[in-house]
């Protein structure tokens, strides 16, 4: 095959990889928009995890659209809170993009970032493993790649069902994690290599492409330290050369002190309460059914006796730091796993180079069989994410009559709203309105504010302490819903109804004016 032909093969094959990847990861939101039931509204989304998450990105941009700033408020609490350089890729594609609808504009730039990602990954695995088509199956599985889930119907089983960044599947959903992961999994690949081959080129790419994650997430330079300080570590004592440490240091240099600068500006911002987000912790079994067979393949080269490369050194400590960080009982927990199906597509690729050498066929039959135990989960979530249309599920679909109080919201001047779940999710995303509460993991103090909302709304509150909270917290508006209803609903003579209709009634407080 000539270098012309094969180059257009390659580039057929890639764009047939990237459609599938998009076609599954996206389709699901244009097909749920298509089929939205008569007196529903659509969501904007029609999502597989932390569909709470999605909408808080839909508000970002629709806040970032308002204010105009490039550094947010969050939109998570009604207090006058610092803001912060927090999402810059959702608040600058927002102030260049105004009067764009903010899900619209979200989605665009889901699948501009999907295809970054996608186009870094074969690039990224080109680099390492020297074969394009190689490297287009690389591509494949890491995209597509599942564990085992697909197996088990209960939720919390398996890993890749049911916590994001296990696989790539949320990863391609949200546009920060899709550009953070191309930075990270670059930062690394490059330090490998600018250590490899010494050269500062790549170190400087490395450095650069870190730099670029800081504002997206610090926390990972925990894991990109431990991962190059043990490879670096390994190669000294391999060939007694201190350059390694010289190249470590220069990273560390440059990348240390915005990181701490950045993380002493995040502190003192309103965005403070992410600092001790405490994700869930993950068991054994669901991670390793989570990963199903990348763990096996993982296993099997990981015993082999075979002499192990520069390369696979390094590929091998990128897993061991990220599992060990992912099962500990503290810190950032499971949220290290991002991005590592690239790894260990990787080593079971250079697997197959060996392999292929003694016999191709068994090699491409090996790929085939693969294949097959990678993708179902993929495709699982697929079907499950197209049937739950059926469902009238509140994720995908608002009813019209909360929609046209929404409008409402959103076309008045005066911000702070209050409202219990799930409204107080799809209010920011829907309006650009400030909330009391939002979703958990932004909102300071949540559990505390969901209670004196509970309270106010139960009508608890004396006249005068429900009017305090209502003046303390910048609240001019009070949501009154079939899910508020269910708590109470507040009768205080300084409400007053300013918008009603069957499924919603929006009450503002009279000192508001």
């Amino acid at each position: 095959m000539g270098k012309q032909t094969k180059r257009l093969v390659v580039g057929i094959l890639f764009i047939f990889i990237v459609g599938v990847v998009l076609f599954i990861n996206y389709y699901p939101h244009y097909y749920a928009l298509l089929n939205t039931p008569a007196n529903y509204s659509y969501s904007g989304q029609a999502s597989w995890f932390d569909p709470w998450d999605i909408n808080n990105y839909f508000a970002v941009i629709k806040l970032a659209q308002k204010e105009k700033k490039i550094l947010l408020s969050n939109i998570n609490t009604t207090e006058r809170v610092k803001p912060a350089f927090v999402y810059p890729l959702y608040t600058t594609v927002a102030i260049i993009f105004p009067r764009v609808n903010n899900i619209l504009l979200y989605h665009v730039l889901a699948i501009v970032c999907g295809i970054l990602l996608a186009s870094g990954i074969f690039v990224l695995s080109n680099l390492l493993l020297k074969k394009s088509f190689h490297s287009l199956y690389a591509l494949l599985i890491i995209s597509l790649g599942g564990g085992l889930g697909f197996l088990f119907s209960a939720p919390g089983i398996s890993a890749d069902l049911n916590i994001p960044g296990v696989t790539f599947f949320s990863t391609f959903q949200k546009p920060h994690e899709a550009i953070a992961a191309f930075l990270y999994i670059s930062s690394l690949v490059f330090f490998f290599l600018s250590v490899d081959k010494k050269n500062i080129i790549f170190l400087l790419i490395s450095i650069v492409s870190f730099l670029l994650l800081i504002p997206i997430y610090p926390y990972r330079l925990l894991s990109f330290f431990l991962i190059a300080g043990i490879f670096v570590l390994l190669s000294y004592m391999r060939v007694q050369k201190k350059y390694p440490f010289i190249y470590l240091g220069i990273f560390s240099a440059l990348v240390f002190p915005l990181a701490i600068i950045y993380t002493l500006h995040f502190l003192s911002s309103g965005f403070s309460v992410l600092t001790s987000y405490q994700p869930n912790n993950i068991s054994l079994i669901s991670l390793l059914l989570g990963y199903g067979f990348f763990i096996v393949l993982f296993a099997c080269q990981l015993f082999t006796p075979n002499n192990k490369t520069s390369l696979i050194t390094f590929l091998n400590i990128w897993v061991l730091v990220s599992v060990g960080l992912a099962i500990l009982p503290f810190g950032m927990s499971r949220l290290y796993l991002s991005g590592l199906l690239f790894p260990m597509a990787i080593l079971f690729m250079l697997c197959l180079k060996d392999i292929s050498k003694r016999s191709t066929i068994l090699a491409f039959i090996l790929m085939m069989f693969i294949l097959i135990l990678l993708l179902p989960t993929s495709l699982y979530t697929f079907h499950k994410r197209i049937v739950e249309v059926k469902n009238n599920n509140i994720w995908y679909y608002i009813p019209v009559q909360l929609k046209h109080g929404f409008d409402f919201l959103e076309r008045s001047k005066q911000d702070g709203v209050l409202a219990l779940s799930p409204l107080s999710s799809y209010i920011p995303a829907q309006t650009g309105k400030h909330v009391y509460f939002g979703i958990k993991d932004q909102t300071p103090d949540y559990d505390n504010k969901v209670n004196n909302a509970v309270l106010f709304y139960s009508g608890k509150l004396t006249e005068n302490q429900a009017k305090a909270f209502l003046k303390e917290n910048n609240i001019h508006f009070v949501i009154v819903s079939t899910q508020e209803e269910q708590v109470g609903k507040p009768s205080y003579p300084f409400l007053t109804v300013v918008y009603k209709n069957k499924g919603i009634e929006i009450l503002k407080t009279t000192w508001a004016d």
